[in-house]
């Protein structure tokens, strides 16, 4: 369904307008044509970060939704599981950090892997320990249809795959290329006044911060989702991240020997 996926767009009204006012006349229109099952691509991001442990669905939020993308869907997704009922089903499911082969545009996973291709070094948030969880989108793909046939009516589902660490992640990189790069920490304060300028400058000239706030706490922060109702109610099964970041590998690796 309709979305605005970017962290910042110049016009902040843009985030609701395309995902809860278009949504809003989407799912009308569904109603209108007697459609009777709808699955909605939400985000992660509605979910909040995790502690130790990683988070379910239902879990209470800890942070608050402070970017305009992340308090858009997730007014957009209650919209939508509210108007669940008999005769028009209503499902959600919440990708995280999705990559994988095919992905066009600026994906920030492909371009942690073409990053390391590149360059002889690569930053990590602090000690390179917070974790996050990873998508493949093949298996998301898979879990929109398993959604469709299997999600029960007003609930949403986690569509993920593995938690690793920053270091875990650039570990199987390293594996998978048998390259050896140089990891540099980023202290959490220096990013802090990073994105505090990068804010500044935009509202002075109007031009897309290099990162923002929110950016950099989701960054200096546990990301790990639990996958387990996915897995159990709908069958969900996503390859390990080593796979993914294969199949990402070979992809890239041959557009580049394509030009």
């Amino acid at each position: 369904m309709a979305a605005l996926a970017r962290m910042w767009h110049p016009d902040k009204n843009a985030f609701f307008t395309t995902n809860v006012t278009a949504t809003e006349h989407l799912l009308r229109a569904a109603q209108r044509a007697g459609v009777k099952r709808l699955v909605f691509t939400s985000t992660a991001s509605v979910i909040s970060g995790s502690i130790k442990n990683p988070i379910r669905e239902n879990d209470p939020l800890l942070e608050p939704l402070d970017d305009d993308y992340a308090a858009s869907k997730f007014m957009a997704e209650q919209m939508v599981l509210k108007a669940s009922r008999p005769g028009f089903e209503t499902v959600a499911v919440n990708p995280p950090r999705v990559y994988g082969p095919s992905l066009v545009g600026n994906n920030p996973v492909n371009n942690l892997v073409k990053g390391y291709l590149k360059r002889r070094f690569y930053f990590v948030p602090g000690d390179g320990s917070y974790s996050a969880n990873y998508a493949f989108v093949d298996d998301v793909a898979d879990g929109h249809i398993l959604a469709m046939e299997k999600g029960k009516p007003g609930e949403r589902y986690i569509l993920g795959g593995e938690n690793h660490s920053y270091n875990s992640f650039y570990s199987i990189l390293e594996s998978q290329l048998k390259l050896k790069r140089k990891s540099f920490g980023m202290p959490q304060g220096v990013m802090k006044a990073v994105g505090s300028v990068s804010e500044l400058i935009t509202r002075l000239s109007g031009r897309a911060p290099f990162v923002t706030s929110s950016m950099v706490r989701k960054l200096y922060s546990n990301r790990m989702l639990s996958i387990e109702k996915a897995v159990k109610e709908l069958g969900y099964r996503p390859i390990p991240l080593s796979e993914g970041l294969r199949r990402t590998i070979e992809s890239i690796q041959g557009q580049n020997h394509g030009k």
